[in-house]
């Protein structure tokens, strides 16, 4: 009876550890994806944001995080105060060994590069999930009038704003 409680035990901290470090061992020890709250998320190292938010959609490929993500601020409007997040779509590689970032502002580049990382593995991201968020008018701020001179102010005129926060 005993050595069944022992190994009861010994199997119940193994599967705490994994699930514990689930990321860590899929990402790479260190590595973790934080959920910043509604759909915007952030890779750190050791507690160092590594690619900062809003990551919309990623995937592990051949030892590197890739993904799609729009760049993010906090902004003051009135008394107003939100995160936010503009149409000027990145795309990043992280490499996980070296802890190195390369930036794409073009999704043709982006996708030739992870092709070159990998042409066995088949990269599926969902871009229509970034276009579906930044054309939602209920969270458009370009939209609204009275956010005008506060985007402006930011320097955020002419892109499509969508708010973050809930």
């Amino acid at each position: 009876m005993r050595k069944w409680q022992l190994l009861f035990g010994i199997t119940t901290l193994v599967l705490i550890f994994f699930m514990y470090f689930e990321e860590d061992i899929r990402f790479g020890w260190g590595y973790s994806v934080n959920w910043l709250g509604g759909s915007e998320y952030n890779i750190t190292k050791d507690e160092e944001i590594v690619v900062s938010g809003a990551i919309f959609d990623y995937q592990l490929v051949e030892g590197h995080i890739v993904g799609l993500r729009a760049p993010s601020i906090d902004v003051q409007c009135g008394y107003k105060r939100m995160r936010v997040a503009s149409d000027k779509t990145k795309y990043f590689i992280l490499n996980l060994d070296e802890k190195s970032v390369q930036y794409f502002s073009s999704k043709n580049d982006f996708e030739k590069e992870i092709y070159s990382l990998s042409k066995t593995e088949v990269v599926d991201f969902r871009y229509s999930y970034i276009e579906n968020i930044l054309n939602n008018e209920g969270r458009r701020l370009d939209l609204k009038d009275s956010f005008k001179k506060c985007l402006e102010r930011h320097e955020l005129s002419g892109q499509r704003v969508v708010w973050l926060n809930n």
